[in-house]
């Protein structure tokens, strides 16, 4: 009996070897392959020993860069609104490091290391300053930190229902907990040598081909979220700088579930978030607040004319304000 045990745990241990080793040589042959069968537009630019890249389309003065959320689409998060962008203006999208064909970086990726990787990454693109940067979702926190790193560079800012400092605080304070998506995050980036994250995400686009491997970025961007708000939090004046916030006036139905948050709770979400949104626009003296009733968290891929009305009018203040 015992060796009929034996045999029954070889076996199947043999199994489990056979589908990792298959698993792993499908994950390697796709991650050499994903970058010929999904080019993604722009370039990549070395930042250092390692590069990053970029997408600049239109000419003209500011210069847009479009920072995205947590969000693996990275450049392309921004598809539906840089077209329009960049016909009054240069405007730029970047993919953070590791996230889409932009290389890992080593070390804790807070704000102050990304706001480093952007300000190299735009010098080295031959981009210049004056800059709008165009945030959304966490991707405000980095704004706000490029802009007390290089706040020189910065003249106006678009946050599309973004990340504010004290978030978690408020969020809690009025009883509502949501879930800590950095669990997930860490096991599917420990899976992803496997194969299982492309055979359960798919590669049928860019982003999901992607996938496996900006999920680890995705991981080092939340790990390091505690210190990201500290250092961007530092600053909550912008001055005169010209500052458009929009507002999402609803959850979608899924977040409401992963939350576990009754409809009620989710009223007083939206309240909350909106009454930190205000705040936000209170930073510059010369600020623009829009609630958009009608859209959930994505305004830039559900209502992007908004954000593209956000832009034009953050340039237009830019152009302008005496110099």
């Amino acid at each position: 009996m015992r060796r009929w045990v034996a045999r029954i745990a070889l076996g199947l241990l043999g199994l489990v070897v056979l589908a990792l080793t298959c698993g792993a040589s499908y994950e390697a042959l796709a991650r050499r392959q994903v970058a010929a069968r999904f080019p993604v537009p722009g370039k990549l630019v070395d930042i250092g020993g390692r590069a990053l890249h970029i997408d600049c389309r239109g000419t003209g003065s500011p210069t847009v860069v479009f920072e995205s959320g947590l969000d693996s689409a990275g450049a392309l998060a921004w598809s539906l609104v840089h077209d329009e962008v960049a016909q009054v203006t240069r405007a730029c999208s970047y993919s953070r490091a590791g996230i889409l064909s932009s290389d890992p970086a080593v070390g804790e990726r807070d704000a102050d290391a990304v706001a480093e990787d952007l300000h190299v990454l735009l010098e080295r693109a031959g981009e210049r300053p004056p800059l709008v940067l165009v945030a959304h979702s966490l991707g405000g926190i980095y704004a706000m930190g490029y802009t007390r790193r290089f706040g020189a560079e910065v003249a106006g800012l678009v946050l599309v229902d973004t990340f504010h400092p004290d978030s978690k605080q408020r969020m809690e304070a009025a009883g509502i907990h949501l879930p800590n998506p950095l669990r997930p995050l860490q096991i599917a980036s420990a899976l992803s040598w496997t194969g299982l994250v492309r055979l359960v995400l798919g590669s049928e686009d860019a982003v999901a081909a992607y996938d496996p491997t900006s999920i680890g970025a995705l991981r080092s961007e939340l790990e390091a979220l505690d210190q990201s708000v500290a250092q961007a939090g530092a600053l909550r004046q912008l001055g005169a700088r010209p500052l458009y916030v929009l507002s999402a006036g609803k959850v979608e139905q899924e977040f409401l579930a992963q939350a576990q948050l009754t409809a009620e709770r989710g009223e007083q979400f939206v309240a909350v978030k909106r009454a930190l949104n205000e705040e936000q626009a209170s930073w510059s003296s010369q600020s623009q607040l829009e609630v958009i009733v009608d859209s959930t968290h994505a305004i830039h891929r559900e209502q992007p004319d908004r954000v593209i009305h956000a832009a034009r009018w953050v340039i237009e203040a830019v152009r302008a304000a005496p110099r």
